[in-house]
This record gives C-alpha cells, sequence and structure tokens, in this order.
C-alpha cells in the first residue's frame, strides 16, 4: 500500500505515523518507535498485525523517500560543486589569459622601447662619426692651407693666392686682409 513515494502515499504515510512533513527523521523514527511499541502482537494481541504492517510501511516510506531527499540533495550538491570548479576552471584560464596579454604588451612595449634606444645610440654614433669626420676634413684643410701659405711664403711672392690662403688661414675673406710679406 506505501510502497510508491507518490506524494498521495507520502502524505497517508505521515498521517499514519501521526507526524507532519516538517518534522526531522529523527522525530519520524521516534515515532514509529512509539507506534510498534503500541501495535506489536505481543502486546496488542494478534489483531494488531495488520496495524503493525501498515506502521512498518509507512516507516518504510518515509525512510526511502528520506534517502531519496537526501542522495537527491548529495546529487545536486555534488553538481553545484562540480559547477563551482568549471566556474573556478573558466575564472582562472581567463585570468592567465589576460596576464599572458599584459605580459605580451610590456614585452612589445620593451621591445619598442630597446629599439628607440638602439636607433637613438646608433643616431648618436653616426653623429659623432660625422663630426669626427668633419672635423678631421677641417684639419686636413687646415693643413693644407698651412701648407700653401708656407710654400707661397718661401717663394717670397705676394701673390692673390698668398693673401688667400693667409685669410683663410686667419678664417677671414680676402678682401678685408692687407697683403703683406710673410717671411
Amino acid at each position: 500500500m506505501f510502497r510508491t513515494a507518490a506524494n498521495a502515499d507520502l502524505n497517508a504515510a505521515y498521517a499514519a505515523l501521526g507526524v507532519t512533513p516538517g518534522d526531522d527523521f529523527s522525530a519520524i523514527r521516534a515515532a514509529w518507535r512509539r507506534l510498534v511499541r503500541m501495535h506489536h502482537p505481543d502486546v496488542a494481541g494478534a489483531g494488531a498485525t495488520a496495524r503493525l504492517a501498515e506502521i512498518n510501511d509507512a516507516y518504510d516510506t518515509l525512510r526511502h523517500h528520506g534517502r531519496q531527499t537526501v542522495a537527491q540533495a548529495q546529487a545536486r550538491a555534488a553538481a553545484a560543486a562540480e559547477e563551482d570548479r568549471r566556474r573556478r576552471q573558466d575564472a582562472d584560464r581567463r585570468a592567465a589569459a589576460v596576464r599572458e596579454e599584459a605580459a605580451r604588451q610590456e614585452a612589445a612595449r620593451q621591445a619598442s622601447r630597446d629599439a628607440a634606444r638602439r636607433a637613438a645610440e646608433a643616431a648618436a654614433r653616426a653623429a659623432a662619426a660625422e663630426a669626427e669626420r668633419a672635423e678631421a676634413a677641417a684639419l686636413a684643410h687646415r693643413r693644407q692651407l698651412r701648407e700653401a701659405a708656407a710654400r707661397l711664403a718661401r717663394s717670397g711672392r705676394r701673390t692673390r693666392a698668398a693673401h688667400a690662403a693667409y685669410a683663410a688661414l686667419r678664417g677671414m675673406t680676402a678682401t678685408t686682409t692687407r697683403v703683406s710679406r710673410v717671411a
């Protein structure tokens, strides 16, 4: 009679034991034990066997339902725990991806800074080399002018070329310098 766990059977089982659906299992068990003691054939006589079977069936139905409820609750808890674990893994994966992207961006910024630094250093080296070449060219030009002026001075001629060489050596123009004999 009480072997199926339909709602009507559950309500009938609760009524047979004199408990409510809100009672915990210890209250249901205590009510069952009290009724078994009261309706046991050794205590109540041979006619109580049918009532004792009804009480036992009601208790078995509620106990089975309680096991199902516990098993369902455990299954729900396990599913929720698994879902939480998946969510944490997904969040961890997303966080790792964000960290990797930030690391890639920082590496790109650092590479850009390094390239700019290397380019600036190369430009500075090129400018220094150009300045050295210009200085060497200027020194060579001055030496040529000195040599030309010295040759002209040794020759004793006062020529426009000598005057231009002296003026260039002094950093002046030929029109502002007086021509004089160099000894």
